[in-house]
Formats: structure tokens, C-alpha cells, sequence
């Protein structure tokens, strides 16, 4: 059988075969030009090695060190001037029993502050310094309630200070008249408040302490600058101020004034340090 023979025979197999050899060739010539992923297989090759290049080097390293130690040191200067540090007298760690300790504590301020306020003349309508009728049982409890009579007792001595140096001064000026009230807040004498919903943000605990009390501007003044503190004296955070003047001229106004203890978790104490 010759070639003649078999193209007679077999043509139509024959032009099949090669018309789907011309539609193979065709057609893979277009998509390879179409969806050609030579290039994107190279941008992938070249991100993968991007990827096991380091980003950062030794001088970058050293930079970031550097910032997170500045960082520190202002988070540890903030907090000296926000948080609330408690005396040593007012901190129930290392004290033994702690309710021997609080009813020592308690009993020994009181006495300090009402010879004190005699000395200074000031009428102290207030005797009990705001603390809770009822002894706080709890080791928490003792502990909120001292560092709130820390702040009372810090608070009484800064006033009298401000009124003697107004007095020293100025010896016809009015000072401290007189101090009315003294109330504190906090979970041992009006509940827990870690579940309000307005609070959005733990700072840890927070003991309020109210003031009420008469002084002449100057005073007034004064007493607001030593709560300022210093580098060597912790800062006195006010919460409110409210003031009113004597009803009758060269009376003493009358102040009301909440100051605010904000004394860090044991946690975020470990966590600075």
C-alpha cells in the first residue's frame, strides 16, 4: 500500500490529527500571551527574598532600645506625679496584726491632729477625721481605709501649713478658721465601685477625701501650690474645688475640696519595677 493509498484511505483521520495540532499550537500560543505568569513568578521570587532580608539593622535595634528606655523613664516620672504613695506608718505590709496596727494608727493621728489644730486655734468640727464608725474587719478594707487617712492627715498638715505662712506674713490675715467636715470615699465605707460602667479605664485604687473648711483667700491659695508637691513631696491630686465667700465682708470663705489617691495594683507596681 502506498502513501496514495493510505491518504485515500485515512484523510479524514489525517486532517483531524492535524487541524487539532494547529488549534493546540494556536491556542497555546495565545494564552501564554495572554495570562503569561513569567513576571509574576518573579515578583514572587523576589518578595521571598526580600522576606529573609532583615528589615532592621543594628543601629535601628539601638534606636528603638533607646526610645522604649525613654518611654519608661516618662511612664515612671508620670506615675510619680499621679499615683499615690503610701507612708510607711499608713502601709499595713510587715505591720503584724493588722487591726492593732489600724486602731493604733487611727487612734494616734487623731490625737496628733486635734492638738495640732488647738495650737493653730482652728475651730475642727471633725474630730473622727471621717473614719467609719465601724472598725473595717477585712485586710483590704483596713488597708483602703489607712491609706485615706494617710491622705486626710497629709492634707490637714499641708492646710496648716499654708495658714501659718499666711500668718507669719501677714499677721492680721484671717488663715484657717475653722474645718467643718471631713468625709471619705471609698469601697470600706460606701461600697465597691470597680463595677461602674462610667469607669472605662482600671487605675487601680482610688480613695476620695472631702474638705470642708473656712481660710481667707491667701490661705487658700496656698494651700493649692503645697498640694503641688515637689520633687521630695508627693503631689495631693484634687478631685473638686468649690469655694464661696463670707456673707459679710472680711469673713473667711468657705471651701470644699475632694482630693483623689490613686494607688497603682500590686501587678503594675512589679510590672514598673
Amino acid at each position: 500500500m502506498d502513501l496514495n493509498d493510505i491518504w485515500q484511505q485515512h484523510k479524514a483521520w489525517i486532517c483531524g490529527i492535524l487541524g487539532a495540532c494547529i488549534v493546540f499550537f494556536l491556542a497555546n500560543t495565545w494564552i501564554s500571551r495572554r495570562f503569561d505568569t513569567s513576571s509574576l513568578d518573579a515578583r514572587i521570587s523576589r518578595s521571598r527574598a526580600e522576606m529573609k532580608k532583615s528589615f532592621f539593622g543594628s543601629a535601628e535595634r539601638k534606636s528603638a532600645r533607646d526610645d522604649s528606655s525613654l518611654l519608661d523613664k516618662e511612664l515612671e516620672a508620670v506615675g510619680k506625679r499621679t499615683f499615690f504613695t503610701k507612708r510607711p506608718s499608713f502601709d499595713l505590709e510587715g505591720k503584724g496584726d493588722t487591726t492593732f496596727h489600724y486602731i493604733e494608727t487611727q487612734s494616734r493621728i487623731q490625737r496628733t491632729v486635734r492638738q495640732q489644730m488647738d495650737i493653730a486655734n482652728v475651730q475642727f468640727g471633725a474630730p473622727q477625721l471621717g473614719m467609719p464608725p465601724n472598725n473595717p474587719v477585712e485586710r483590704d478594707e483596713i488597708q483602703e481605709t489607712l491609706i485615706a487617712l494617710d491622705l486626710v492627715d497629709d492634707a490637714l498638715a499641708r492646710l496648716l501649713e499654708a495658714s501659718r505662712t499666711v500668718l507669719a506674713a501677714k499677721p492680721d490675715a484671717l488663715g484657717l478658721a475653722a474645718v467643718d467636715q471631713i468625709r471619705i470615699e471609698s469601697s470600706a465605707t460606701k461600697g465597691p465601685t470597680r463595677g461602674s460602667r462610667s469607669k472605662s479605664v482600671d487605675l487601680g485604687q482610688v480613695v476620695r477625701v472631702s474638705l470642708r473648711f473656712h481660710c481667707d483667700p491667701m490661705t487658700m491659695q496656698a494651700y493649692l501650690e503645697a498640694c503641688i508637691g515637689t520633687d521630695d513631696r508627693r503631689p495631693l491630686l484634687v478631685h473638686e474645688l468649690q469655694t464661696k465667700a463670707g456673707d459679710e465682708p472680711g469673713e473667711p470663705m468657705e471651701c470644699r475640696i475632694t482630693h483623689e489617691a490613686i494607688v497603682p495594683a500590686t501587678s503594675d507596681i512589679e510590672a514598673r519595677n
